[in-house]
């Protein structure tokens, strides 16, 4: 057993990123709608989800990879960050 820090800090902070994207923008509902044939018509707000530039955005866990979402979220998104 090892101990490796920063190995995979970046990385794991890109997925976790990546899930708070996909749940804000309802991507999954939309691909099940998609492959079901549910998909029948277009609407300009139709799964937009939730605005996440300039959201706010709570983490619990402040440790490496949190700073590294906490990161994306502030600079990249213009996030206000508040955490525990």
């Amino acid at each position: 057993v090892t101990n490796t820090p920063d190995v995979l800090t970046e990385t794991t902070a890109d997925f976790g990123f990546a899930l708070l994207m996909a749940t804000a923008r309802r991507m999954a509902e939309g691909e099940r709608l998609l492959r079901d044939g549910r998909w029948t018509s277009w609407a300009w707000d139709f799964l937009a989800g939730a605005e996440v530039h300039g959201s706010t955005l709570g983490i619990l866990g402040m440790g490496r990879i949190g700073q590294a979402i906490a990161r994306r979220g502030r600079f990249g998104f213009g996030m206000q960050v508040v955490y525990h």
